[in-house]
Order: structure tokens, then sequence, then C-alpha cells
């Protein structure tokens, strides 16, 4: 794993969705809310708007082989809803859909009240996985969350993930969930 994680640029957003969709293809979650065909068509635009914001505060980190990514939030920078429901309005399954951003909102009262630092995404090409990657991504981020003693969440959208998290200092919030939805994993780890 010789390849070295740096901040990544706009320039770079189309390798950048091209391997958070390769690393979010099998999530529980995402298989739920959109078929393949809304995958193919509107994932890699659901990573954009999850993107934007953090490219702005050099939030947005990959291998430079572009085997992962991660995007992160300070403290005050975060998704803009209504861009991201524009993502999501001319899909299939608008019931799901629907549901899913219910089930998000669910997820509000876990967030903590102080300022806190937010990993939105982290993706690692599944041909890559288990050799470390996902956790060089993890560190490289929560460098920058650890030197302000800052508070870190993230809500994880697929339980398999959840042992990785808590190794890494993340303890489970919750296990969210509303009639018919998969759960969702509010976690959080405190200042480092």
């Amino acid at each position: 794993m010789g390849h070295p994680i740096c901040v990544a640029s706009p320039s770079e957003m189309n390798e950048i969705a091209a391997i958070m969709d390769k690393g979010f293809e099998a999530d529980p979650t995402v298989n739920w809310v959109l078929t393949e065909r809304d995958f193919m068509t509107s994932h890699r635009k659901f990573v954009e708007v999850c993107a934007r914001p953090a490219f702005n505060v050099g939030g947005v980190h990959v291998f430079t082989d572009f085997s992962g990514a991660s995007i992160w939030y300070p403290p005050g920078v975060g998704l803009d809803e209504a861009e991201l429901a524009r993502v999501f309005e001319n899909l299939d399954r608008q019931d799901r859909i629907a549901s899913f951003f219910s089930l998000l909102d669910a997820c509000v009262k876990f967030r903590p009240e102080k300022p806190y630092w937010e990993l939105e995404l982290l993706a690692v090409d599944p041909e890559q996985q288990r050799q470390g990657r996902g956790a060089k991504l993890l560190e490289y981020g929560l460098q920058n969350c650890d030197g302000e003693h800052a508070l870190v969440y993230l809500e994880s959208s697929n339980p398999a993930n959840l042992s990785f998290y808590h190794r890494h200092g993340f303890e489970l919030l919750a296990e969210v969930q509303l009639p018919g939805t998969p759960k969702r994993f509010p976690m959080l780890r405190a200042g480092g």
C-alpha cells in the first residue's frame, strides 16, 4: 500500500465519485433505496452533492491511486439538504426515498450539541478492502479532529462496518430504524 493520501480537488470529482460508487455498490441501505438503474444514474450525483461543501474546506481525501476516498465536514459545514432532495426527486421507489429521508431525520437527535466534525462518506475499492486502506483514510481525517480535540460524528448505513469504527474509538449511540427501513447507526468519537 505505497500510495499516499492527499487532499483532493474538485477537478478529481469523476475519480472520487467512481470509487464511492464501487465502495457503496453493495451497501444494504443504498440497495434498499435505489434500483440498479437509479444507482447507475444518481449515486454519482449524490456523491457530488456530499463532496461539494467539503472541497471548500479541504475535507475530501483520496489515495493518489484513487483506491479509496473519504468526505469530511468540519464544524458548521454540511450537506445542502434541498440540493440532496433534488438528486432523488425523479427516481423510482419514491416511497422508500421518503422513508430514507425520514430515517435521516430520526437520527438528527443523536448529533452532538457541541461543535463536531462529521465523516460523511468513506469508501475503498472492494478489490482492495481488508488491506488497511479504510483505516488509513479514517486516521488521516481524524488527525484534523484530534488536533482540535473535537468530537467526531458519523452515521453508518452498514452494520458490517460497526466493528471497524469501534476499533477507531467510535461508540454506537443507537440503532435507528423506522417501519420498513434498514437500520442506521449513529456513532460518536470523543475528542482526541
